[in-house]
């Protein structure tokens, strides 16, 4: 599902269509946040690749310690500057391949907050020590093999009680990146 589309504009059908539809005018990586956040159980969260940190802030927000994960130095950087509200206006993704520049709509973050630079293959978390962890938007730039390794990070780091949420830019099922081979 992707985040950039009002739920009303996913031309979708049958139950699941009607299900989208009923989120109203909260995006779904809004509507998944939430659910995260009532069923995960206590503990930290990540969100790796946390780009910008919006899902960062919702995870604070839920009262969870968080770490915001990149692979990007500057990402990480621009991440810690926009929760701590030392910039007022940043760069952020639009749709594919699109950004604009955006007001940050809030002030400063309250919580606690660990930033990092690593791989979302390679994760410095323990097996099972993570109660939340969000992936946005890695499905739409790894590799297939890097993207296979990266979701085993992330199940091994939420082991078995902990909730592993996915968000994606692309708005129609089965999208695939230039690199990437159809079987359709």
């Amino acid at each position: 599902i992707t985040p950039f589309q009002d739920p009303k504009e996913l031309k979708v059908s049958g139950r699941f269509g009607d299900f989208l539809i009923d989120l109203g005018d909260d995006t779904p990586d809004k509507w998944v946040a939430a659910v995260a956040a009532k069923h995960a159980p206590a503990g930290p969260a990540v969100d790796i690749g946390c780009g910008v940190g919006p899902m960062v802030r919702r995870m604070m927000m839920a009262g969870r310690s968080t770490v915001a994960l990149d692979i990007s130095v500057d990402t990480v950087v621009l991440c810690r500057a926009i929760l701590n509200a030392k910039v007022t206006e940043s760069f952020v993704p639009t749709h594919r391949r699109g950004c604009a520049a955006t007001r940050v709509p809030f002030g400063p973050t309250a919580g606690k907050v660990l930033f990092a630079v690593a791989d979302a293959a390679n994760l410095p978390l323990m097996s099972g020590t993570i109660a939340w962890a969000h992936m946005g938007f890695l499905l739409d730039v790894l590799d297939t093999e890097t993207l296979g390794k990266a979701l085993v990070a992330a199940v091994d780091a939420v082991g078995r009680s902990g909730i592993l949420t996915i968000s994606t830019a692309y708005g129609q099922p089965g999208a695939m990146l230039p690199d990437r081979k159809s079987t359709r």
